[in-house]
């Protein structure tokens, strides 16, 4: 068998073994609600102060919420919902007190519970938001990935300071420390990331999360409707869509990213990716979509 030949047999062996999948979020778009209207498996918890003076009365910190710290909300990227988080103002200690979404194994959030299991090694979480910040507020997204013992493997985290009135698609790559498998994954969403300097008035709207664990995506998900060029990579990957691609991301074997690109995405230099197959997930306006490329530099 000729080197030319041996290559193609290769490429289609990772082609056919390969399986690509989305990892599970519990209730990613929010549409699912309790029957008090809570948003299932999201929620977040607060303890406030309260003491008794010498007369055994009950006191307690003055505190305004602008209507709640987790909420579902209709201004949805797509379905029907979303949710929505609002910062509260403690009068008595004058400093705010930051809104947010944590998810939950408990459908209720009456018990919270922060581990949820997974089957993949997520490689990225990926959602949609709009941001109202006030007075220069800061909101944060946070995954974190633990093994079976509960240690955390690997962590992701992003800021958004900016005001973002549409819905704007956002990726959180997860760095790993460890190669263990994992078996939880624990998520939060703050509409302030300074807490106590949590402004009053901040909204926070996130919709559609999910987590991408490139080894698992099923075959259904590859797609021919955007045309990569040349295929075989050499140095540049050319990539043609009707949609405007948001960002391009090369996966390797291990589900590793070996190349990310948010900005002139119809053109993607690959030449310091070593010589391999890979797996590219390409972000539109109407979501991720995947393909097998290859980069081979003779």
């Amino acid at each position: 068998m000729n080197i030319k030949n041996f290559f193609i047999a290769s490429f289609l062996i990772f082609s056919l073994s390969i399986k690509m999948s989305q990892a599970q979020v519990l209730n990613p778009g929010f549409e699912s609600l309790n029957s008090d209207g809570s948003i299932q498996h999201w929620g977040i918890m607060h303890v406030f102060s309260v003491w008794f003076d010498s007369t055994g009365v009950a006191h307690s910190d003055s505190i305004v919420i602008d209507q709640s710290f987790c909420q579902t909300s209709v201004d949805a990227h797509s379905g029907n919902r979303a949710v929505e988080m609002r910062n509260a103002y403690n009068y008595t200690a004058n400093e705010g007190i930051a809104g947010g979404a944590f998810i939950s194994s408990d459908t209720s959030f009456s018990t919270y519970s922060s581990f949820v299991p997974i089957v993949d090694r997520p490689t990225n979480m990926s959602f949609y938001y709009k941001y109202f910040p006030v007075n220069q507020d800061t909101a944060s997204a946070f995954i974190e990935v633990l093994d079976i013992n509960g240690v955390t493997i690997g962590t992701g985290m992003v800021k958004i300071s900016a005001l973002t009135s549409g819905y704007t698609y956002l990726g959180v790559p997860i760095s790993y420390i460890s190669t263990d498998s994992a078996a939880f994954i624990s998520i939060q969403f703050l509409a302030s990331s300074r807490n106590k300097l949590a402004q009053f008035g901040t909204r926070f709207l996130v919709d559609d999360i999910s987590l991408t664990s490139p080894l698992a995506v099923s075959n259904s998900q590859l797609i021919h409707s955007i045309k990569f060029s040349p295929n075989p990579v050499q140095t540049h990957l050319n990539i043609q869509s009707n949609e405007q691609i948001q960002s391009v991301t090369i996966f390797n074997q291990l589900g590793q990213i070996a190349k990310q690109q948010n900005t002139n995405c119809e053109r993607v230099d690959c030449s310091q990716v070593s010589n391999g197959n890979y797996i590219v997930e390409v972000v539109t306006a109407k979501g991720k979509q995947y393909n097998n490329i290859s980069i081979q530099r003779y």
